[in-house]
């Protein structure tokens, strides 16, 4: 009887599911479609958006090298272009290239450019006062000292911003070296990562970058001696790669700044080398200074070849509660270098002060 009962309530299960599917399978067929739909419609979103990106990027490259060719009334067309047809991220980066470029020809107009990025307020404070002073920058050899105190009369930098320090954003080039030691890549890689980042953002737009352990040894032993061309494309390969980048260290900045000079200086070029390091650990103070000087030489007005900052992060201090050892050493030697290369030394706050 029991069997036959299971059978009955089988049949009475298959009976229901069956009128729910004669009246909700239209429903049903919709929905699956729908979804369907909608996954291929945002696969399909992205798929556009990486080609719209790439084309930009490949774009955007293309007028670099216009430019770094000598071609200037070009690549400012390219640049012209790309501000207006790119996604946003390019638009951006390419009307401050297009007013560099146009900067080689006509300055006046170049001016003219970087007073209406300044103007923009969609653009951020950050970038604004960057396109006052690289206006100004332009000007300082053709205007009367009235016009350009008129010219940045409004321009107050942030006093208390140690994410830009004081540091001059005139250079073309940056050169980024980085300590890669175990001390670094323990208790400080997260703010490293955050520091590059925040250097690129107050560089919008150069030349050419380059990144290199304290060791000289390249992150990207394909551009060895070689600038790696400025696209957001290339800023977020750097980023990318510096997450998992470990390369041997010896804690001391003296081989990579040295190298960098050698391998990237150049009488045309405006240059700033960024040291990023927690200690100093081979070598003397005083004779790593000498040679420093002697590699990079001041010329008559007193200018040497590149400029040189640093930023030193507290990981000894924060990590044996409170004592200094090496990274004293390593304060003491940049202090020197940046005050005697034109640069400027930042040091980080601890962590439980930000």
């Amino acid at each position: 009887m029991a069997d036959i009962f299971s059978e009955v309530d089988e049949e009475v299960r298959r009976e229901r599911l069956k009128q729910l599917w004669d009246r909700y399978s239209v429903y049903f067929i919709v929905a699956a479609v729908l979804v369907v739909a909608g996954v291929a419609g945002w696969r399909g979103y992205e798929w556009w958006e990486a080609k719209k990106a790439a084309e930009a990027g490949a774009a955007f490259e293309a007028a670099a090298t216009l430019g770094r060719d000598g071609k200037h009334a070009e690549a400012a067309d390219a640049f012209a272009k790309l501000a207006t047809t790119s996604p946003a991220g390019y638009r951006m980066l390419a009307r401050f290239r297009e007013a560099a470029e146009i900067a080689e020809k006509d300055p006046k107009a170049a001016v003219k450019l970087y007073q209406t990025l300044a103007a923009d307020g969609g653009i951020g404070p950050v970038l604004q006062d960057l396109a006052t002073v690289r206006a100004a920058l332009i000007q300082v050899d053709t205007e009367s000292f009235d016009e350009m105190r008129r010219l940045l009369e409004n321009y107050v930098p942030p006093i208390d911003d140690y994410k830009i320090g004081g540091i001059p954003v005139d250079s073309e080039y940056i050169i980024f070296l980085i300590d890669t030691s175990g001390s670094m890549r323990t208790y400080a890689w997260d703010r490293v990562q955050r520091q590059i980042r925040e250097t690129l953002e107050v560089y919008p737009t150069v030349k050419g970058i380059q990144v290199m352990n304290d060791e000289g040894e390249y992150m990207f032993k394909s551009y060895r001696n070689e600038w790696i061309p400025d696209t957001p494309t290339r800023r977020q390969a750097i980023l990318d790669a510096l997450k998992s980048w470990n390369a041997f260290s010896n804690s001391s900045p003296r081989e990579g700044i040295l190298a960098a000079i050698d391998a990237f200086w150049a009488p045309d070029k405006k240059i700033s080398l960024y040291v990023y390091s927690d200690d100093f650990a081979q070598g003397t103070i005083n004779a790593v200074v000498r040679e420093i000087d002697r590699r990079n030489k001041a010329d008559a007005s007193g200018n040497r070849r590149v400029r040189i900052h640093a930023v030193a992060f507290p990981v000894l201090y924060e990590a044996t509660g409170g004592q200094l050892y090496t990274a004293a050493d390593f304060a003491v030697l940049m202090r020197v270098i940046c005050q005697r290369n034109g640069g400027t030394f930042v040091a980080l706050p601890l962590l439980r002060d930000l």
